[in-house]
Parts: structure tokens; C-alpha cells; sequence
């Protein structure tokens, strides 16, 4: 019996010209969110890497969420970050697990396992079923997570955008916790559509060195970001 408690979204729609159903965008957005909070998002993370015993991270729109000390929007997956030298690590960690290469853009092939190219960056994985499912679907699939694969060298967290761009990996903060808001706040002044939002509610809160670091680091990635600005004042 279904529980009204497991229902995330409901709609409805009519069937494509051949007869299959596809979930329209409006309400695959819907399903993408899922409701969570800030606390089912580290319980959920910590399910995931129980037993990794290399670093990681939690990062994306949840890490802003974190130092702000709430939810500020809703998001659409959770970001875990590892290392690239940890990836042997985290191919056993996963083993029974549909992960695939989802970066560079237009790829969604399993991954084996094996070294990533350096433009490989990105692993989505989910529990494995028999569902072959989409690459649109994928997200959707109960436990679903993102990996995201940073670049280390001499104790150095190296972004992997920019390289000349770097920060002590210690200063990443402990296993498991979120990445720094400075860190978090850098890789999302890359995505138009809700970098504003998120500075917007988190500058306030970055310290003076954190505030100069990402200015610093901006004027390496995008010598012209809006950000900029702001930045330069004190707070």
C-alpha cells in the first residue's frame, strides 16, 4: 500500500505520440527537490559514506544553506566531494552502485572504476536496481548523489577550474563537514541562474580573510564578476 508520506509530487500528463510517458519539466523539478532539509542532507551523506575512510566533503547550494543556518532555496542534488588520488578508494566504497561519468557535458557512461580523465570531474551514482534509466531520470532515482572529484598537490587544494587558484587542503575543514563558504560561494560564481541568490544571502557572513580570498580568487577566474565589487568593501 502506498504511504501518503512517500508521495514527493503527483501530476498528471498525456502520453507522447508513440505512446510513452515522459515526465514534464515543471514536475520533474518538483521531484528533483524532495523536500529535504539541512539535516536529512547530512544524515543522507553520512549514510553514503559510512566506512570511506579518506576525506570528503559535503559542498554546493547546501554548504551556503549551512553557514547561513537555514534552508534558502530548494536544490536539486547533493554534492559530496572527494579527492582524485582517493578515486580506487571510492570505486570500493561504491561497489554495487550505478555510477556514471557525467562531466564533460553529453556524457552519462559507466564508470568502471578506473582513473578519470582530468576533464572528468563529475560522477553520478545512485544504489543499482534494474532499471536502466536516463540520464533526465537518474536524478530522480531514490538515493541519488553527486560526486564531485577535486585536485590536490603538496597539501594543496588546487580548483580545478582555475589551478593557480588554491587553498591548504586542512583549511577544507574536517571529514565530512561542509566546505567552507568561501570555497563553496567560488565554484558557485560559475552558475548564473542562482550564483546571485546565494551570494546575496551569504556575503554578510564571510570573514575578512574569507572575503579576500574570494576576491583574490575571482580576479584569477573572471577578472570581470560582478561580484567583484562588493567584495572590495569591508564588511
Amino acid at each position: 500500500m502506498l504511504r501518503r508520506e512517500d508521495v514527493r509530487a503527483f501530476s498528471a500528463w498525456a502520453p507522447s505520440e508513440d505512446g510513452t510517458f515522459v515526465l514534464p519539466e515543471d514536475f520533474r523539478d518538483q521531484l528533483y527537490t524532495g523536500g529535504n532539509t539541512l539535516e536529512h542532507v547530512i544524515q543522507r551523506a553520512h549514510e553514503v559514506m559510512s566506512g570511506y575512510d579518506r576525506p570528503w566533503w559535503i559542498g554546493g547550494g547546501w554548504a551556503v544553506d549551512a553557514a547561513v543556518g537555514r534552508k534558502t532555496r530548494e536544490h536539486h542534488d547533493i554534492d559530496l566531494i572527494v579527492l582524485r588520488e582517493d578515486l580506487p578508494t571510492l570505486s570500493e566504497h561504491l561497489h554495487g552502485w550505478d555510477v556514471r561519468i557525467a562531466e564533460p557535458a553529453g556524457q552519462f557512461v559507466r564508470w568502471d572504476g578506473a582513473g578519470l580523465k582530468p576533464s572528468e570531474n563529475c560522477l553520478w551514482a545512485r544504489p543499482e536496481d534494474e532499471f536502466d534509466l536516463s540520464w533526465q531520470d537518474f536524478m530522480l532515482a531514490p538515493g541519488y548523489v553527486e560526486f564531485l572529484i577535486e585536485q590536490t598537490e603538496d597539501e594543496l587544494w588546487r580548483y580545478r577550474r582555475q589551478p593557480s587558484i588554491t587553498l591548504p587542503l586542512a583549511e577544507l575543514g574536517p571529514r565530512g563537514t561542509f566546505l567552507p563558504l568561501h570555497v563553496a560561494l567560488l565554484y558557485k560564481s560559475k552558475e548564473p541562474r542562482l550564483a546571485d541568490q546565494d551570494f546575496e544571502v551569504a556575503k554578510r557572513l564571510l570573514t575578512r580573510r574569507s572575503r579576500q580570498w574570494l576576491r583574490k580568487a575571482l580576479m584569477i577566474a573572471d577578472s570581470e564578476h560582478q561580484w567583484l565589487q562588493e567584495l572590495s568593501i569591508s564588511p
